[in-house]
This record gives C-alpha cells, structure tokens and sequence, in this order.
C-alpha cells in the first residue's frame, strides 16, 4: 500500500515540471484525509489519474478545474 508520504512525492514529481494550467482538488478518504490545491496540466491530470487509481486502495474524489470554467469530478472505489 503506498504511504500518505509516497502520495504526495509521486504528485511533487507529476506537477514539477508543468505550466500550472488547471487547479485540482483531492479529496482522499479513508485510510487519511488529504485536501490538496495543485495546478496541473490536461497530461498531469491523467497521470494523477493512473496513479490513485492503480496505487491506492482509498476512496478518493478528485475535482478539478481549467481557470474559469467547469468543476470535473471523478470518484474511484
């Protein structure tokens, strides 16, 4: 199971190198609770997908948000 720690380094690498184009909301539940504001781009938004939903066995909601437009959500488990 990977570590509350793992999560948020993993996601440090995902963002380090991106232009910030979307703001992302997770919210994890169960084994902790995370609220976390981070920018994204489009790709980064899908590789944060592929990591909560192959590496982790918490219930999770992400919403997410290009600037000024639509609220996403997708929940997993």
């Amino acid at each position: 199971m990977i570590s509350q720690s793992e999560l948020r380094s993993r996601l440090e690498r995902i963002t380090a190198n991106q232009s910030k184009d979307w703001l992302v909301y997770f919210i994890f539940k169960r084994s902790f609770y995370v609220r976390e504001f981070i920018l994204l781009t489009e790709k980064g938004i899908k590789e944060v997908l592929d990591l909560i939903n192959h590496e982790t066995p918490w219930n999770a909601e992400i919403w997410y948000k290009e600037k000024g437009t639509t609220i996403y959500k997708h929940y997993f488990r």
